[in-house]
C-alpha cells in the first residue's frame, strides 16, 4: 500500500485503478447505450495513523447517478447530388 503523506490543508491526488472483466464490458457499454442516465457508488476507507491512538478507518461513501450523453439525430431533407467526387459535388 502506498502512503500519501500531507499537511494540513494540503491536497494531494490520489489514483484509483479500476478493472472490468471483458465478458461484461459487452453487457455494460449495451446497458449504457440504452440508458439515460446510469447510478454509481463510490466506497473507500482512509487509514489515518494518529498519535497516541494508532492507525484508524474512515469509511465514507458516496452515490448518485450520472448522465449519459446521447449522439444527435440529424437528418437532411431534400438534398440532391448529380455528381460525387474526389474534388466536390454538384
Amino acid at each position: 500500500m502506498n502512503a500519501v503523506r500531507h499537511a494540513a490543508q494540503d491536497v494531494s491526488e490520489v489514483s484509483v485503478p479500476v478493472a472490468v472483466k471483458f465478458a461484461e464490458l459487452s453487457k455494460l457499454v449495451e446497458d449504457v447505450m440504452l440508458r439515460d442516465e446510469r447510478d454509481y457508488k463510490i466506497a473507500t476507507t482512509a487509514l489515518v495513523d494518529l498519535p497516541v491512538l494508532g492507525v484508524r478507518q474512515f469509511p465514507s461513501s458516496l452515490n448518485g447517478t450520472v448522465p449519459i450523453p446521447k449522439l444527435p439525430q440529424i437528418r437532411i431533407a431534400g438534398l440532391k447530388v448529380d455528381e460525387l467526387g474526389l474534388t466536390g459535388a454538384k
